[in-house]
């Protein structure tokens, strides 16, 4: 009789406890994407391609897909390449949580709710 009573709860628990990993295990790599990304990005001689090239390696790596992302040189879209010493590189990946839970967001968050990092480093 108990356990009719706790195993409910203890399945929600634990499923919770599962997504909350996911989406943080999520954070973690695309903030590590979005760096690798910028840091592609602030060397001489990169463009665009190669830091969208560098950062889906590693997306990847990871099984995450969906994602969408965006590069800027002193807050305007444009290609790295344009970016002189100094200037500053914006790099920003985000994905719908519904791509990295198992559960599609049906305990912790909605399933359209984005998971997003920025990473800004000066072109060198």
């Amino acid at each position: 009789m108990e356990a009719a009573l706790v195993f409910p709860i203890f399945v929600l628990l634990v499923f919770g406890a599962v997504e909350v990993g996911m989406s943080l295990m999520a954070c973690n790599v695309l903030a590590s994407a979005a760096r690798h990304g910028a840091r592609t990005g602030s060397v001489r001689g990169s463009t665009n391609t190669t830091v969208s090239t560098a950062m889906n390696n590693i997306l990847s790596t990871a099984g995450i897909t969906g994602t969408t992302t965006t590069i800027k040189v002193n807050g305007n879209t444009a290609n790295v390449s344009s970016a002189v010493t100094g200037d500053e590189i914006r790099v920003t990946v985000s994905v719908p949580f519904s791509h990295v839970s198992p559960f599609a967001g049906s305990f912790v968050i909605s399933q359209t709710a984005p998971i997003s990092r920025t990473v800004i480093m000066r072109h060198e």
